[in-house]
């Protein structure tokens, strides 16, 4: 029911255009994607969860189609493919780490830290948030965290009656509920 439910409303935030993805396919989805492309599959799936996520990606791979694993969300053991995934489709994996970049190309790293952030402030990246919460609250957005009930971000540490004029929606009493935060 819960991945119903999470569907549905991940559903409605690409029906409204709020995070520019074109579809969304929760649950078991490489019958879908391929079914939504024809049979041909993505070129590219980025995968922060690992585990069987990991696995149903590179299914649903096109031919040539890459995956790029920067997380593991799911607490799976390490992935690990090889010649018999890879070679038939010629596909490929790689890993990204945020970190490693951030130790290894400290200018690139700011870069694009630089980038993203002016993309959030002049609003041309919307920051969906589920949730604000004063600190008194902050057990509640770890519950939300735990259970996975969340679609956007989780706000917490606002002063009480911090909420007013900073562009963000009090949502606290609607599960659920995304709204978009704008430095503006």
């Amino acid at each position: 029911m819960f991945d119903e439910a999470r569907a549905a409303q991940d559903r409605e935030v690409v029906a409204e255009g709020r995070l520019g993805y074109d579809d969304v396919f929760v649950g078991e989805f490489e019958a879908p994607v391929r079914a939504a492309t024809g049979g041909r599959g993505v070129d590219l799936v980025l995968d922060p969860v690992g585990g069987d996520t990991f696995r149903a990606g590179l299914a649903a791979l096109a031919t040539f189609g890459r995956l790029v694993s920067f997380g593991n969300a799911s607490s799976a053991e390490p992935w690990q493919v090889g010649r018999p995934e890879l070679y038939p489709g010629a596909r490929s994996v790689s890993g990204f780490s945020i970190l490693t970049l951030a130790q290894t190309d400290p200018a690139a790293f700011r870069a694009l830290a630089e980038r993203a952030f002016t993309k959030a402030a002049d609003g041309t990246v919307a920051l969906p948030v589920t949730a604000e919460f004063e600190l008194a609250e902050v057990a509640e957005a770890h519950r939300l965290m735990g259970a996975r009930a969340s679609t956007g971000k989780l706000l917490p540490g606002w002063l009480p009656g911090d909420r007013a004029g900073r562009g963000i929606p009090n949502t606290l009493n609607t599960p659920n509920t995304l709204g978009t935060w704008s430095t503006r």
